[in-house]
Parts: C-alpha cells; structure tokens; sequence
C-alpha cells in the first residue's frame, strides 16, 4: 500500500506541474497540445481522490472525513470529464449533470473539514464557534465586496450564466468562510493535516472566485497559469490524507486570542461600510459587513460573561479554604470588619476562635493525608453545627466561627462546635480550645477582637494542659511548703477560678505564668 501511494503521489505532483507548465510557458503549451490540458485537469482531480480513498482502506481514524473528501474530489473530476466528452465546445443548457457534480464538491469538503476540526480539538466552548463564525462572515463580505458586484452586472450582460456564476459564487464564500472558521476554531493551530485541507480549500475558493469574476467582466489574464492552483489544492488534500495521525489540543479561549480575531475582522467590516459611503458596495457584501458587526457584539458579550465568571470564581476561590471548604482568613478580616459596624449598631456579634488539642500527635502518627482528611471531616461538622452564624478555617488546626447575638447565643454555639470539633479514633482524641469575643461588649474594632480572642484561645489551652482530668494543679519545686499545702487543700475547681481572676492580658504573659506548672507536675 505505501509503495503504491507514493506512486500515485509522484502522478499527481507530476501532472500538477506538467499542467502548471503548458498554462504558463507558450512553448510547453504548443508541444503538449489542447488534450493534455483538457485531460491531465480531470486527472489529477482523480488522482488526489485516489489518495483519500487509500487512505480509507488503509487507516481506520477519520475513515469518514477522507472519504467525503475523496468523494468531493472525484465529483469535481467526473464533473469536467463530463463537459470534455458531451458539451465540449457547444452551447450548454442553464445547467447541465457538470454542473451539479462540480456543486457537489463544495458539501463534501465543508463536511471533511468539520469532522476532521473534531477530531483534532479536545473540547471548544461557545465563544470559539462564535469567533469561527465571525472570521466566516467577515471573509465572505470581503470576498462579497470584490466579485458580487461583477456578477450583479453580469446579469444583464449574460443572463444565461448568472445563475450558475452566482451559485457557484456563493458556495466559494461559504467554502472560504467555512475553512475560516475552522482554523479560527482550532485556535489557529490546525496541525499539519487539517492545515494542508483547510490552506487547499482557501485557495481553491480564491481561484475560483477569481475566474468567476475575471469571466463577468471580460476581463482577460493571459500566461499566469492561475488555473493551475485549482488542481494543486486537489494534490494538497490527497497528500494531507498521508500525514501523521492528529494529536488532540486544548483552545485557549482567554487572553489576546480571544479578542484578536473579532476585532481584527470587526475592523474589516468596518471598512467595508465606510467605503459603502463613498463608493457604493453591492448589498450582499454590506449585509455581510453588518452581520460581521453583530456576531462581534454578541462575542464582546460572551466574553464579558466570561471574565465576570472567572473574576467571581477567582473571588470566591480567594475568600475560601482549599482543604475544608470553609471561608478562610481573608474572608474572616472582611466578614469582621462589617460585623464591627453592625455591632456598633445595635447587632451584637460573637467570635469563637478554635484551636485543636491533640491534633499534631494524630498527625505525626498517621501522617499528613490523615490529618487532612481528619481537618476535612471537622470541618463539615463544624459549619454543619454553625446554624446561625459562619465557620471559617483559619489555616493549620486552628478554626473560627462568627455567630449573630450575645453571650447565650454564642455559648450555645461554642458548644456545639466544640463538639462538632471533637474526635476519637485509633487512641487518639482530638478536641479543642476556644476563645470567645462578645462584640461590641468585649471588644469593638477587628484588631483587638482577633487579639483578645487569641488570648482568652491561649489561655484556655495552657489551662487544659496544666489541668488533666482527676489530676490536681503541679507546683514548681520552689515554691514555699506553706504555700504548696495552702493550695493543695483548695479545690481545682476554686483554685482555677482564682487564676481566671488574675489571668495576665498578653497571651505570651499567660504561657510564662502557667507552663512552668506543667513543666513540673510530678503528682499521682
């Protein structure tokens, strides 16, 4: 099968160039004669579709998309064969089987294109097929602009070949919007293979819109070989059907490609409508024009849409722990600093600071995954339990929770997330210490509700380690004996609430105070 393709390969790219040389050199033409012109175009047609067909047999991937494309090929082909042998140079009817075999072509390719587009992106969004459609439209009115008015005029020159020069008009501008928009939905990296069909089509709807023109008015350009493109885009297409397999990519739909091409072709359509005023355009390309400007609104639109969505998404990403899912602490600062205004006005508020107790043993023993499923597990009980108010994480082990009301609102609260704060599993028992700040009866302002907060947390939490359950306070061994037997004929209960009485303000005051008495507690 490779051997035989490469053979069919040289054939095409041979007649390609036998054909290029008779259109352009005078000398070629006289010695290859009128019937190598006339035969060696349908050939190569035949040829490129050979390529796709074998292409079919021999790779399954994108199976559908050659053969379409085979099928467009060879329809074009069959098409001039069928002028050559019955019209030749007689007076054809207004259409003839040519006709529609040369029409049938320019489905076929649309329909290749797209399948081909699909299998190459890995997922395009709405605002991708708008900018395809926007590069369609905006294209179709240039070329609308530059060959419609010339077939306009034809029509009372000859109106025996308007309404095929304007079909066929018309099918160019949608092949040419269509591999356009293509392009413009792959974000303009194709790859090799769509690139060469997509590059054939352009050229093919280029040429051909050019020699529609270039016979509506009489114009004549001789020994440019033009013609020989058309066959050209043929062979690129057979030999785009032996590239390497397509590798699916993502389109980027942000940044300056996404607004590149809509202002570029809204531009364009721009242009064209100021021209309309000094030198009138025929209908269909202002039409164009002005359609290109409405897909260009509808897109600016998207795009809008878009970047409102991904700044609320940023926000919200922002203001919201990655692990639990609980606000975080930049949302914390921003909720208090409203809450400090709506507590001076009569709304009293309650901050719960939260630290774990236990949790870095847990930790170290199970490692770190464990530990965070375990923080995850929390916090959902945690803003489960928080009904009237909102829980935050405030980063490591250390949670929060704004509640609305007084001092019975927020005990109520604290219980519950305490207890929604609680765990035991595999010997081990986390709990927590809490610090509670009633606003404004405590503190009025975000700083000094977050400091006195932290403090009243800390002091908890050095208590909890110098009191264990059924364990008396610990003195140090200097202490005087009078003092030590004062204070082991207190109760712990009486004993901790004579601390709490003289419970230093600084946190850092109350560590210095307390841990020496846990540092020393040697009794049963």
């Amino acid at each position: 099968m490779t051997r035989l393709v490469r053979v069919i390969q040289a054939l095409a790219v041979g007649g390609v160039i036998g054909y290029g040389l008779q259109a352009t050199i005078p000398m070629c033409r006289d010695l290859a004669g009128d019937s190598f012109e006339i035969w060696a175009y349908p050939a190569v047609f035949g040829l490129a579709a050979a390529l796709c067909f074998a292409r079919c047999a021999a790779v399954r991937p994108q199976r559908f998309a050659w053969a379409v494309l085979g099928a467009g090929l060879l329809a074009t082909g069959a098409g001039d064969v069928y002028w050559n042998l019955v019209i030749g140079d007689a007076v054809p009817p207004p259409f003839t089987p040519a006709d529609a075999l040369w029409i049938a072509f320019y489905p076929a390719c649309l329909t290749g294109i797209v399948l081909l587009a699909r299998a190459r992106l890995q997922k395009a969004d709405i605002g991708i097929a708008v900018d395809g459609l926007i590069g369609a439209l905006g294209l179709c009115a240039v070329g609308a602009a530059l060959v419609a008015g010339a077939i306009i005029a034809e029509r009372s020159l000859y109106p025996e070949d308007f309404a095929m020069d304007a079909v066929m008009l018309f099918c160019d501008l949608v092949l040419l919007g269509g591999a356009i928009a293509v392009l413009t939905v792959t974000g303009w990296r194709p790859g090799r293979t769509l690139g060469l069909v997509c590059g054939a089509l352009v050229m093919s709807a280029v040429v051909d819109g050019f020699s529609i023109w270039q016979g509506a008015t009489g114009a004549e350009v001789k020994t440019t070989g033009i013609e020989t493109l058309l066959p050209a885009a043929a062979v690129l297409i057979g030999m785009a059907a032996w590239q390497p397999p397509v590798k699916k990519v993502p389109v980027a739909t942000t940044g300056l490609r996404a607004i590149a091409l809509p202002a570029a072709f809204a531009c364009t359509a721009l242009v064209l409508l100021a021209v309309d005023v000094a030198t009138r355009i025929n209908a269909a390309a202002i039409t164009l024009a002005i359609a290109t400007l409405a897909v260009v609104v509808v897109r600016m639109a998207l795009a809008l849409s878009q970047q409102m969505r991904l700044l609320s998404a940023s926000r919200e990403e922002a203001h919201t722990d990655a692990l639990t899912g609980l606000a975080n602490r930049r949302r914390l600062m921003a909720d208090l600093d409203e809450v400090a205004v709506r507590s001076a006005l009569g709304a009293p508020h309650a901050l719960l600071l939260f630290d774990l107790d236990g949790f870095k043993e847990f930790n170290d023993w199970h490692g770190h995954p464990a530990g965070d499923v375990l923080l995850r597990r929390l916090g959902e009980r945690l803003a489960e339990s928080t009904d009237c108010g909102r829980a935050y994480r405030l980063g490591g082990d250390e949670f929060c929770v704004v509640v609305e009301g007084s001092e019975h609102e927020a005990q109520r609260a604290r219980s519950a997330a305490v207890e929604a704060l609680s765990e035991s599993h595999d010997g081990f028992e986390v709990t927590s210490s809490c610090g509670v700040v009633v606003m404004p009866r405590d503190a009025a302002t975000t700083a000094s509700v977050l400091q006195l907060a932290d403090e009243r947390l800390y002091a908890e939490k050095a208590r909890r380690r110098t009191f264990a359950p059924g364990r008396a306070p610990s003195t140090r061994a200097s202490e005087p004996a009078g003092e030590l037997a004062e204070r082991e004929r207190v109760p712990a209960d009486a004993w901790l609430g004579s601390q709490l009485e003289v419970v230093p303000a600084d946190a850092r005051q109350v560590r210095e105070r307390v841990e020496p008495l846990a540092a020393d507690d040697d009794r049963p």
